[in-house]
This record gives structure tokens, C-alpha cells and sequence, in this order.
């Protein structure tokens, strides 16, 4: 496959259904969300069991801040949260409360560099969040 220069949306759907296929096989509760490299929706998916139901709702726009954060600041979240944690300081900037530094979301780029987007995970612990945001990526196969 070529450089790609934008995330089409068969590549996000192929990221999230994986996401969502292996979270069906595991029988566990997740939200995630792939957007484009302006941090702009392109496919979300959820799966929910009780009692994680109850928390859906934050799940949801966890993951989907995860991808926002990856994709516009074109880093993965775990590497922000690394540098936070070390420093003892934020890199957020505070006047925009969709950014955050809770690992989960990775930074999608084309194999020339090309910024394309963000695929952010929630509902697990923060490396479950991470692994299944990886399944996805690789499902897109970039």
C-alpha cells in the first residue's frame, strides 16, 4: 500500500470492529473511537456489559478524548503521561478540557510521517486500554 495522506473511514471501521471483536471474545466492557488528524469523529464503537454499563457514558467520551488528545497533540497519550508523571508537571493546555494524559490513545501516522489521525480506547486499565487502542491500529493496516 502507498503513503496514505488521510485515514478513510473503511480503515477506522476495520480498527474499531477489531477492537470491539476482540472485547467480545474477552467478554469485557470498552469504548473506542478513531478520528482524523483535525481530531474530528470518523467511526466509534461501545460494547458494554453490566455492571460497566453504569459507566458507559464516561467511557465514551474518555475514549474519545484519548483519540482527540493523540491525534492533535500527534503523540500517544502513554507518552504524555510518562513525561507528566516524571516532571511532575502537565503539558495539557488547560483551556481545552478534551485533552488529557490517561494512557489509552495512540497517535495514527502514515508510513512517511504523515499526521492521520487518532484511535483512543477506554472501559479498562490503562495498558488494557493501550493494547486493545494497538489491536485496533494494526486491524487498519497502515
Amino acid at each position: 500500500m502507498g503513503d496514505i495522506k488521510e485515514l478513510s473511514t473503511e480503515q477506522a471501521s476495520a480498527g474499531v470492529e477489531a477492537v470491539l471483536e476482540e472485547a467480545r471474545k474477552r467478554g469485557i466492557s470498552l469504548a473506542v473511537a478513531v478520528v482524523d488528524d483535525g481530531g474530528n469523529l470518523l467511526y466509534f464503537g461501545r460494547r458494554h456489559q453490566e455492571p460497566a454499563a453504569a459507566h458507559c457514558s464516561h467511557f465514551i467520551n474518555m475514549a474519545m478524548n484519548k483519540a482527540y488528545t493523540a491525534s492533535i497533540l500527534r503523540m500517544n497519550t502513554r507518552v504524555l503521561q510518562e513525561f507528566n508523571t516524571k516532571f511532575n508537571h502537565t503539558l495539557l493546555p488547560l483551556n481545552n478540557p478534551r485533552f488529557n494524559d490517561i494512557t489509552g490513545g495512540i497517535y495514527i501516522k502514515a508510513s512517511d510521517g504523515t499526521a492521520l489521525g487518532g484511535i483512543g480506547v477506554s472501559g479498562l486499565s490503562e495498558e488494557g486500554d493501550e493494547e486493545m487502542a494497538l489491536i485496533g491500529l494494526k486491524a487498519m493496516s497502515l
